[in-house]
């Protein structure tokens, strides 16, 4: 997948990127720069805001491929997960979920827009870092994935699952770790 800040930049960051991330930019016959054979100028000058985002396709398809080989020695559990707020586009989420992706969502918004899409909602993960107690039940209540990072969302979470009477499927994720045992010069001290 492709962005870029302006269309000169793009120019320039073709250039130096990897074919297997360049699959599907190219010339066409009058040198105008083209993704998936769309002339990236006429989407630049159709756009006001000088600002987009620029996806290939087959790039999508041909990175998916990629990150399956290298993946290929995981257990039929684990699946590779793409952000929402990165590939809100509906035809990107479209290809991500044909390729089997799980989605990370932020918000309730981003996590229904991902099963209206046609995710599976095990494979959709919630991780908000303002995660509210409305939308751990919608969560809890779609069978999604909850991913936590502080003890108070580990006991909204918690609130919310004796709420609605669910389990939650959560993945742990710690940011900072710290060995601790109350004495900063002992030896045994040590932060992560």
């Amino acid at each position: 997948m492709l962005y870029s800040r302006f269309y000169d930049d793009l120019e320039a960051e073709t250039k130096v990127l990897p074919a297997a991330v360049t699959k599907g930019i190219s010339r066409d016959d009058l040198g105008f720069l083209c993704c998936d054979g769309l002339r990236v100028k006429d989407i630049y000058d159709m756009n006001t805001e000088k600002q987009f985002m620029l996806t290939s396709k087959s790039s999508i398809i041909k990175n998916s491929q990629l990150i399956k080989i290298s993946t290929s020695n995981l257990d039929d559990k684990s699946f590779v997960t793409y952000d929402f707020s990165s590939n809100y586009n509906p035809e990107v989420l479209s290809t991500l979920k044909d390729e089997k992706y799980g989605i990370v969502a932020k918000n309730a918004d981003q996590m229904m827009e991902s099963i209206h899409t046609g995710f599976s909602s095990d494979m959709i993960i919630l991780k908000g870092d303002d995660t509210k107690k409305r939308e751990y039940n919608i969560a809890l209540n779609r069978n999604c994935k909850v991913q936590i990072s502080t003890i108070e969302e580990l006991k909204a979470l918690i609130d919310s699952s004796n709420e609605t009477g669910k389990i939650a499927q959560v993945i742990l994720s710690a940011h900072h770790i710290s060995v601790w045992n109350n004495d900063k010069e002992n030896p045994m001290f040590k932060e992560f």
